[in-house]
Parts: structure tokens; C-alpha cells; sequence
């Protein structure tokens, strides 16, 4: 990343998916709390500066899987138009409560 990069804030698109904790066979599904996702990562992607999208795209997935009811979680992270000749780039994350840190 080079310098001038890193001085201008830039737009970070984010996709989230979330697959929700099963429930146990006599009750539904938790229910995802989508718009506190939302608010709990502004308050991420807020809280510091981020040097890469995957770095970005690897916390906010690890903060999905243990503050809300996700059993597994996919992040992408796109950046729209990095250089002139290119759309976009982007970075994806898929991790379950299961699977290693």
C-alpha cells in the first residue's frame, strides 16, 4: 500500500452473510439482529484505521461470530474503482465457529 493510499480515506464496501446458530428441533432459528451487525461494525471500521481490506474483512468476521447468533459468516470486502482501469478489488472471508482461528 502506498503512501498516498493510506492518507485518503476510502470507501470500503462490505457483504455480509450470515448462516444463524441452530436452534434446538422444537424452536426456530435465532433470529439475526442485522441492524445491530450493521451498527456493531460502523463502530468498528470507526474505531481505528484499516490498513488492508482482508485484515477488515477477518475482524469484522471474527466479531460476527462471537457477539451475534452465527453459526458461520461470510465478509466481502470490495473497494470500488482502486485504479482507473480497474472496477473493483476485493477481499473475502468465510469462517465458521468450527473452523480454526
Amino acid at each position: 500500500i502506498d503512501a498516498a493510499e493510506r492518507e485518503v480515506r476510502q470507501k470500503l464496501l462490505t457483504d455480509v452473510e450470515i448462516v444463524p446458530i441452530a436452534a434446538s428441533e422444537s424452536s426456530a432459528l435465532p433470529a439475526v439482529d442485522y441492524a445491530a451487525v450493521l451498527r456493531r461494525l460502523r463502530v468498528f471500521a470507526e474505531s481505528k484505521q484499516h490498513d488492508l481490506m482482508e485484515n477488515f474483512a477477518e475482524e469484522a468476521a471474527d466479531i460476527i461470530l462471537n457477539e451475534f447468533a452465527a453459526a458461520e459468516v461470510r465478509v466481502c470486502c470490495s473497494k470500488p474503482e482502486p485504479f482507473p482501469d480497474l472496477t473493483a478489488a476485493a477481499a473475502e472471508v468465510r469462517k465458521s465457529r468450527e473452523s480454526p482461528e
